[in-house]
């Protein structure tokens, strides 16, 4: 059974309706690879999709992510951006880090890099919307989605510049997607719009770490070392990366 498990595992990374017949030498990857979908994030997946969907018609949209230090929520901004940026949007992605948190519009700096050549924002705002509002032009956007990770270091210029810009009637279409360990800690962002949506990233299950283990190996663990994996793991998207590791 276990050469044929692996004889599968094989097959299956030699592409679609392939047969392995003889044993064929295992190549180690250097790094456990990513499953292609989200382990058990189904549903706050779907939540996305519908969030997305409304938008059109609603024109302001608020969605946020809750969930500690490890569950998973910068793997899950990465997901919405991916989704966002399939369906037309403009994605305007600002990670806080607490070197940039008391530097005026620090975070938003740091993200210049993504439009080079365009004026910054610590020169005046009106210029730097009228940039971003070329870029969304130039490129048939159909709407900004405006991403916050790591919320509590976020500078303060940044987070009122994304707050004027949110009320503002520069973009058509305009959404705020954001990360908190708490639903209650939003430090000012804006909180009434016609679209709202919330996200619980939960610790994965036993079985949900069992089939991460399984695709991102390429091995059949035994149940001893799973449940082993899992205790130490907590379940936690972070961890078990890092464990896998």
């Amino acid at each position: 059974f276990e050469i044929a498990d692996q004889r599968s595992y094989q097959a299956k990374r030699s592409g679609r309706g392939r047969v392995v017949g003889e044993e064929q030498p295992m190549l180690a990857t250097p790094h456990p690879i990513d499953p292609a979908r989200m382990i058990e994030r189904d549903q706050a997946v779907e939540t996305l999709q519908r969030f997305l969907s409304a938008l059109p018609e609603l024109r302001r949209g608020v969605m946020v992510a809750t969930g500690g230090p490890g569950s998973g929520r910068t793997r899950f901004l990465t997901e919405a951006s991916r989704a966002a940026r399939m369906q037309g949007y403009a994605v305007l992605e600002l990670n806080g880090r607490p070197a940039l948190h008391n530097r005026m519009y620090g975070t938003l700096v740091e993200a210049h890099s993504s439009w080079q050549g365009e004026p910054l924002p610590s020169a005046h705002e009106h210029h730097f919307v009228a940039a971003l509002q070329r870029m969304f032009i130039r490129e048939g956007h159909v709407g900004l989605l405006v991403i916050l990770d790591n919320l509590p270091d976020v500078d303060k210029a940044t987070l009122d510049f994304v707050r004027n810009l949110f009320i503002s009637a520069a973009f058509p279409q305009l959404a705020l997607l954001y990360t908190v360990n708490n639903p209650a800690a939003h430090r000012g962002l804006p909180q009434e719009a016609p679209l709202r949506a919330s996200v619980a990233l939960e610790p994965v299950s036993l079985s949900g770490v069992r089939i991460w283990l399984r695709q991102s190996l390429h091995w059949e663990f035994p149940n001893a070392f799973v449940e082993w994996f899992h205790k130490h793991t907590r379940g936690l998207p972070g961890l078990v990366r890092t464990g896998m590791d």
